[in-house]
């Protein structure tokens, strides 16, 4: 895109200067990077949010975040008042301003840069709509999408009898081995885990890869054990399962990352193919993600039913239906408590309207919008609120929440997941198995 004429530095009128001029200056200029995330970021919010803010609003906030940047840093002046006109002459006005500011203040360029796109971001007075630096996206991403780590694929979990093998992901060497979930891990490489938490136990799995590393296995009814894996390269996963009593499955969701619809697959695969005549669902503590990961993980249940309504700025409202040909028909329950959001509530309250499932548990959390994730070229990015979404029978929940079909309060659950310290996976278990048997007891 072409850039119309730059702006003087003479519009910016010096009131009072404390900076010590003798100190060694960082780069005061703008990178072509950082200089195109202005760029972008001026169109994405001049265009794409689901309530819109004006070109002379957003050149306002930014060059007032960058009076009071300035200010902080012992610079009082005074921007001369800029009339929005063309994007291309908006982005000039504020690249010049940038440069002349950090240039008065000994600073980098780039953190003025991303002071005047935060503050723009700010004036939507939307908590989604945020600006993330290239730290905060990159923290981002491994919430969703964890990075590779070096181990065996065991997660752990302390209870009475010790630390216990709570997970074994899928294609590591603890899956490959004769290891089970319920095995009381009493060493690992030697030392005791007598005193350890969970974390520290698995902590002590990671190391160089193809190291070898040792741990003591008991196992009710058989000897203790002693077991060597090499260690491997494997991503932890968003989604976890195992099977309850009575051939009940559970998987838990942490997050929609983008390969959490696979692993939901694996898992689910697995309890299917294991016998499970019913399945929780837990989605607690699921703060959401993806979008997409949540209508494919709504659809393996829901066919090519409705899963969502979405209405976007000057659009009229559209329906999204799933997109599986075979779904799964089994009884399910569905955990949710009020950190229950976003995505997670979109796959919940799809499967609470359809009846493909009940939701127990507390009231979710209430996220009815949906942003757009924007990656800028410096590594930073945008997240920017552009719809507003319905559950299939046009429920708003925003700020409200899903209602659960039976509320069992979480204050007595210990661990989330153990059956014998969660009242609410309790509650689920009770509500399931009387669903198989009223099954079992109507004519067929």
């Amino acid at each position: 895109m072409m850039r119309s004429t730059r702006w003087a530095r003479g519009l910016i009128a010096l009131a009072l200067v404390t900076t010590c001029i003798g100190a060694t200056a960082p780069d005061t200029h703008l990178t072509r990077r950082v200089r195109a995330d202005v760029r972008e970021a001026f169109h994405l919010l001049s265009t794409v949010p689901f309530r819109p803010l004006s070109a002379q609003r957003l050149l306002d906030v930014a060059r007032h975040a960058l009076e009071e940047r300035a200010k902080e840093r012992g610079v009082v002046l005074s921007l001369f008042p800029a009339t929005a006109s063309t994007p291309e002459a908006n982005v000039a006005t504020l690249d010049d301003e940038i440069e002349t500011i950090a240039g008065l203040t000994h600073e980098d360029a780039r953190e003025d840069a991303y002071a005047a796109i935060r503050a723009m971001a700010a004036a939507f007075h939307d908590p989604y709509t945020v600006f993330w630096d290239p730290q905060q996206m990159l923290a981002f991403q491994h919430e969703l999408d964890p990075k590779r780590t070096v181990g065996v694929g065991l997660e752990l979990r302390r209870s009475r009898a010790g630390i216990v093998v709570g997970y074994i992901v899928p294609d590591t060497p603890a899956d490959r081995a004769d290891i089970r979930v319920g095995d009381v891990l009493t060493s690992i490489d030697g030392k005791s885990t007598h005193d350890l938490g969970s974390a520290a136990a698995e902590r002590l799995f990671s190391g160089k890869v193809g190291s070898p590393v040792s741990m003591t296995i008991e196992r009710h009814g058989e000897r203790p054990r002693t077991l060597t894996l090499d260690r491997a390269l494997y991503r932890p996963p968003t989604v976890t399962g195992r099977m309850l009593p009575d051939r009940i499955g559970y998987v838990a969701v942490s997050a929609f990352g983008e390969a959490t619809p696979e692993e939901f697959g694996d898992a689910l695969h697995r309890l299917v193919s294991a016998g499970a005549r019913g399945l929780v669902l837990d989605l607690r503590n699921d703060g959401g993600g993806f979008v997409s990961s949540a209508v494919e993980i709504a659809s393996d249940f829901l066919g090519r039913q409705p899963l969502m309504v979405i209405e976007r700025r000057d659009r009229a409202p559209a329906t999204i239906d799933g997109e599986n040909d075979a779904p799964l028909h089994l009884p399910m329950i569905v955990l949710v408590n009020g950190n229950t959001a976003s995505a997670s509530e979109i796959t919940a309250g799809a499967l609470q309207d359809d009846r493909a499932a009940e939701l127990i548990g507390t009231q979710t959390f209430g996220k009815g919008v949906m942003q757009e994730l924007d990656p800028l070229r410096d590594g930073a990015a945008l997240k920017i609120t552009t719809a507003h979404y319905l559950t299939p029978l046009h429920r708003d929940i925003n700020k409200r929440g899903l209602t659960p079909n039976i509320r069992v309060s979480g204050a007595q659950v210990r661990r989330i997941g153990e059956l014998s310290h969660d009242p609410q996976l309790q509650a689920a278990m009770h509500a399931l198995l009387a669903q198989l048997v009223a099954r079992a007891r109507s004519p067929r």
